[in-house]
């Protein structure tokens, strides 16, 4: 199913190749032990006390490699989103970046751009008193889409 998703949200298109069903499977099944990490350190999750979950996404970043070019910021995000719509904001191009950014392709690669969209989404949603208020209908699915949909409202 993630596979299909991602794929209906364009992760196959525009330049974006993924990688073949089998090796896509392979690679989410060979990280199957960070998934795991990431689960139990969510367990208690606050926004404000965040750095095991931030650590745990930081340590499985690296090697979530799902499309066939280097490019991970993207796919990993939205992987990531899909497996914990809570903790994991989708990031893309166009509006993450260009928005929270200015220029895409200058400054911090993609593990450490990673982490500052995190950190940035938490911080968001540490100021805001009861997130879980605002969530609902089919846009603001989770805590998370309500920071990723005001950035593209930016």
């Amino acid at each position: 199913m993630l596979y299909a998703l991602l794929v209906s949200w364009d992760m196959n298109s525009r330049g974006a190749e993924i990688k073949d069903y089998v090796d896509f499977r392979s690679n989410l099944q060979g990280n199957t032990a960070a998934f795991q990490a990431i689960e139990t350190a969510a367990a208690g999750f606050k926004w404000t006390n965040r750095a095991a979950v931030v650590q745990s996404m930081s340590a499985l970043y690296p090697s979530l490699a799902l499309m066939k070019s280097n490019g991970r910021l993207v796919s990993n995000s939205k992987c990531l989103h899909c497996v914990f719509p809570d903790l994991c904001l989708p990031m893309d191009r166009q509006n993450t970046l260009q928005k929270l950014y200015g220029n895409i392709y200058e400054g911090r690669p993609g593990p450490e751009r990673f982490v500052e969209v995190l950190e940035f989404c938490y911080d968001v949603l540490a100021g805001i008193s009861n997130p879980q208020q605002y969530v609902g209908g089919p846009w603001n699915t989770c805590p998370t889409k309500l920071v990723d949909n005001a950035i593209i409202l930016l």
